[in-house]
């Protein structure tokens, strides 16, 4: 009990200060995304994968990323999922100011972009809008070991707590860092309790309510 409370009083300090309409969260919330399931081409194009019947995700992403980056996505049906790209210059060194790496491995935000709340909840919901989970707890599954550091520094930052596991390397799979974590701002974005699935929206309306009975 003693440790619910706590989590719902992390939730409400957060809230309170937490400012979703702020350039500093929408750089950072764009940025999450490309880090989960995005690439900046050699060719000079931004690039992010989605699911299919999941494009709210992109409409969040386009209207943040053209108050922050002048630009946006097009989208283009691939085989498995929306392939949304651009290819400019222009945008793709807008973005890769932000960022160190880009393969699946070491690609990474600069760690001088997460000091704020702002900073860290914008990157941890874009980065969990495309590799989290949504079970009893929040999670995240990645095979860059920088990436989950970052994540770790983040939930530091943000006072959430957190568990992680390490799943060694076998049969010519990598090594996957996994996190578990009791909340974070994900459930203050308006934009994804309108437009998200019906059985996420009921997750999250149960997850709350509850959490205000409990005190």
């Amino acid at each position: 009990m003693k440790q619910e409370f706590n989590q719902q009083g992390i939730f409400d300090s957060i809230s309170n200060i937490l400012d979703t309409n702020s350039i500093e969260y929408k750089r950072n919330f764009c940025l999450g995304m490309l880090l989960g399931d995005g690439c900046l081409s050699k060719e000079n194009s931004v690039i992010l994968s989605v699911t299919y019947g999941q494009e709210y995700y992109l409409d969040i992403f386009n209207s943040y990323s053209k108050e922050v980056f002048g630009n946006t996505l097009n989208l283009n049906k691939g085989h498995k999922c929306w392939n949304a790209q651009k290819h400019s210059k222009e945008y793709k060194d807008s973005i890769m100011q932000y960022l160190i790496g880009n393969k699946t491995i070491d690609k990474n935000i600069k760690s001088e972009y997460l000091q704020t709340v702002n900073e860290c909840c914008g990157f941890l919901d874009g980065l969990m809008s495309t590799d989290g989970s949504y079970r009893k707890s929040f999670g995240i599954s990645l095979v860059n070991k920088g990436l989950i550091e970052n994540c770790i520094k983040v939930l530091k930052i943000l006072n959430i707590p957190y568990s992680s596991k390490v799943t060694p390397a076998h049969n010519n799979k990598q090594e996957l860092y996994e996190l578990s974590f009791s909340g974070c701002s994900y459930i203050y974005l308006p934009n994804f309790i309108k437009k998200c699935p019906r059985e996420i929206t009921t997750r999250y309306v149960y997850y709350v309510s509850n959490s205000a009975k409990k005190h």
